[in-house]
């Protein structure tokens, strides 16, 4: 959230479900509040990127292989996703 925060964006393992999404807009504005942070806006999903794009950013991960997503500890289960999701705010 942290990078989020500063305009970053951000590239993460994401399972594509509702409350994931949910959780992950509520976090993401209380955590604006206690960073300072001069955006406003929710974070939000805003693409999952093919594999080509992912060999492009030469940072040796593909889709495929099952990792824990990123929403785990707000939503207290053990979602696991093949997918990266890139992730923004305004």
């Amino acid at each position: 959230m942290h990078n989020l925060n500063k305009g970053k964006l951000v590239l993460a393992p994401f399972k594509d479900i509702p409350e994931n999404e949910e959780k992950l807009k509520e976090r993401s504005k209380l955590d604006s509040i206690e960073d300072d942070a001069l955006l406003t806006g929710s974070a939000k999903s805003l693409c999952f990127p093919l594999d080509e794009e992912l060999k492009i950013l030469n940072l040796n991960i593909e889709n495929g292989k099952e990792m824990n997503c990123i929403t785990n500890e707000l939503t207290h289960q053990d979602n696991k996703t093949t997918q990266w999701c890139l992730f923004g705010r305004s």
